[in-house]
């Protein structure tokens, strides 16, 4: 089987500029990645569970499912592989209302944080910190990428996509 996700921030200047720079080796050894994707689409624990929500119709999966790809993706584009995953924070909420009359109890988790260790091609392990939050006051698909190495550093926010920030 195979499965694909889709996403937009791959194409932006900046996160091209980093993928460049992952393979000219510009950064050296690569200390930490720090992605995520934050938002707060579930901070109103009245809010309607759609569908993306229920273990019915989308699995089990949550919140990696959704925003993970996004979160991921460059890693994924640059060849590294994730070596392994621990959730880090406890899912919230667990119950809402359903699509119809009613609450629902659901097993999806509304907040799952992720601390990841990835392994680009022929290095060592690094640290990868993913965060990928649905419960974040104040945050609208603020999508992020940090890349922390010994000789570059790089960060990148949708909260001003125009802007990418260098240290040498």
């Amino acid at each position: 089987m195979l499965v694909r996700g889709a996403s937009q921030y791959i194409f932006y200047p900046a996160v091209q500029r980093i993928l460049k720079m992952i393979a000219d080796d510009a950064f050296g050894r690569i200390i930490e990645l720090d992605s995520g994707f934050l938002h707060s689409s579930d901070l109103d624990p009245d809010k309607p569970i759609n569908w993306k929500r229920l273990v019915e119709y989308n699995g089990l999966y949550g919140v990696m499912g959704d925003l993970g790809v996004h979160s991921a993706l460059v890693a994924f584009r640059a060849g590294w592989e994730v070596c392994a995953r621990r959730p880090s924070v406890p899912i919230l909420c667990r119950c809402a209302p359903a699509p119809r009359a009613g609450w629902s109890l659901f097993d999806v988790g509304q907040r799952d944080d992720a601390l990841e260790d990835a392994r680009p091609a022929r290095r060592p392990r690094l640290p990868w910190v993913l965060r990928l939050d649905r419960i974040m006051p104040g945050e609208k698909n603020s999508w992020y990428l940090n890349i922390y190495g010994t000789k570059a550093c790089a960060r990148f926010s949708l909260k001003n996509p125009r802007r990418l920030e260098l240290l040498f």
